[in-house]
């Protein structure tokens, strides 16, 4: 039973969120699509669409200045961990197109977005992140 409960929970929290996620997408022609999510919740979303490798969502989201493109998760993984650790070619290029992009972070385990790529053997990103002139190869 109580197993149950957590998994609705669970469930109804995604679904509010991706209903949340639905109207800031769809209501910035009428002006609302900003009350409706926190700056967490952008963030969080920043997150999931760059796992999913959406880089026009992606794009979309980093247009909102509340965007953090720096934001880490619980792990201390920042957007550009999560594509680099996914090989989202694309989606790394979005987010280092950012003025505020911070290259070289660190996560909670130490790893940079450069040696997170390196390790899943994402040998594209890599390239793109090493040709980056603020990376530092000895973190």
């Amino acid at each position: 039973m109580y197993k149950k409960h957590i998994a609705y929970i669970n469930a109804y929290s995604i679904s509010l969120l991706l209903y949340r996620v639905l109207l800031f997408f769809s209501l910035p022609i009428y002006g609302y699509a900003d009350s409706y999510l926190s700056p967490v919740e952008r963030n969080v979303m920043l997150h999931v669409l760059v796992k999913n490798g959406d880089v026009q969502a992606v794009e979309a989201l980093l247009n909102k200045p509340e965007v953090d493109v720096n934001a880490k998760d619980k792990d201390g993984d920042t957007p550009l961990h999560i594509a680099a650790q996914e090989g989202h070619v694309e989606v790394v290029k979005e987010l280092l197109a950012n003025k505020g992009i911070q290259v070289n972070l660190q996560n909670n385990n130490g790893e940079t977005p450069l040696y997170t790529a390196a390790y899943k053997g994402h040998i594209e990103v890599v390239k793109i992140l090493l040709a980056n002139k603020g990376i530092q190869v000895n973190l």
